[in-house]
């Protein structure tokens, strides 16, 4: 760690360093490394409708790399089913498969299957062992430790000021860490529709809400979902419409592509495939048909019918048209002409 001095006078009395001048630390920093902050492109939407028994769920398909700046809309496989619940993946994949690993061999959760009174638990814990295995390898897999051994030796090993160094290189190296999971699934009732998310800041529930959104693009998704949502009841019409419109209006968002995979979730039932995930995709023609209606209906836009008021607007507050005036009748006449 380097240290620099502010006081001025400490700096005339004491040493011959001229002001702010940078003292070496005993121990060399670390070359600078890659972090994993920005990777949080991409969106994820869940939504719980039909009084709990179905859940929409929508993802893009664009893979970036935020250190090369290259992207590309290749239909990224960014929602996998384990057992009966499906989970949605924002971040880098690499990081998510890695979770999902952690998740399938959880001594939390051994040889049964997801369950609500587990999953909580076992995606949590998941989620904070990969993280922890990624920064401990990153920072000490020079000196052939792991985190565990870290914490138990690294002090008697590395001694305080080191010890102290290391760990304060990990908590930043872990505070770019953006990697998260939209979760939907069921409890033991039959209406009993749950949607979970994980991330860095822990474990949350937003099954009260009934809709979340998360990735880049999880705000835009929100701020259109809080205009549509009608509630847990609403229809599966409904909430086919306000989820898809969530995704398109998310795509001006950095890393949201303009791909998108829908499916619709509901409970096992006894006669259903016990080894086929209980969703039914939206085939590309049903995506089409959505954003066409979304286009019509949904995308904000100047209304033709407006021209004529905005342009006396623009007259009354003295406002330069140019040729603003022409345009505006032209369109008007357009209007009238369609009608």
């Amino acid at each position: 760690m380097r240290h620099i001095v502010h006081n001025r006078s400490s700096i005339v009395k004491r040493n011959v360093y001229p002001l702010k001048h940078v003292l070496p630390s005993r121990f060399p920093r670390l070359p600078r490394r890659l972090t994993y902050e920005g990777v949080n492109v991409t969106v994820c939407i869940a939504a719980i409708c039909n009084n709990g028994e179905n859940i929409v769920c929508a993802v893009d398909g664009m893979l970036s790399d935020t250190h090369s700046s290259i992207s590309g809309d290749v239909a990224a496989n960014k929602i996998v089913f384990l057992d009966d619940w499906a989970l949605m993946l924002s971040g880098s994949l690499s990081n998510a498969d890695l979770i999902l690993e952690e998740l399938r061999l959880a001594p939390e959760i051994g040889e049964e299957k997801l369950t609500r009174a587990n999953i909580r638990d076992g995606l949590a814990k998941a989620y904070k062992r990969q993280l922890s295995k990624l920064v401990s390898e990153r920072t000490l897999s020079v000196y052939d430790m792991d985190m565990d051994e870290f914490k138990k030796e690294g002090r008697k090993y590395f001694g305080d000021e080191r010890f102290a160094e290391l760990s304060r290189i990990m908590e930043q190296d872990a505070s770019t860490f953006q990697d998260s999971i939209l979760v939907a699934g069921w409890g033991a009732a039959e209406a009993s529709a749950n949607i979970f998310g994980v991330d860095a800041a822990g474990f949350a529930s937003h099954t009260l809400n009934g809709f979340a959104a998360i990735g880049s693009g999880g705000m835009v998704a929100m701020s259109t979902l809080l205009q549509l949502w009608r509630g847990r009841h609403m229809t599966t019409e409904d909430a086919l419409y306000a989820v898809a419109s969530a995704k398109f209006a998310s795509e001006t968002c950095m890393g949201v592509g303009e791909g998108t995979t829908m499916s619709l979730l509901r409970k096992r039932r006894e006669a259903d495939d016990k080894d086929a995930p209980v969703a039914r995709l939206l085939q590309p023609e049903h995506v089409k048909q959505l954003r066409k209606l979304w286009k019509k209906h949904g995308r904000p836009q100047i209304p033709e019918s407006a021209i004529t008021v905005l342009h006396q607007i623009a007259a009354d507050i003295e406002a330069p048209s140019g040729t603003g005036f022409i345009r505006a009748l032209k369109r008007a006449r357009m209007s009238r002409g369609k009608k």
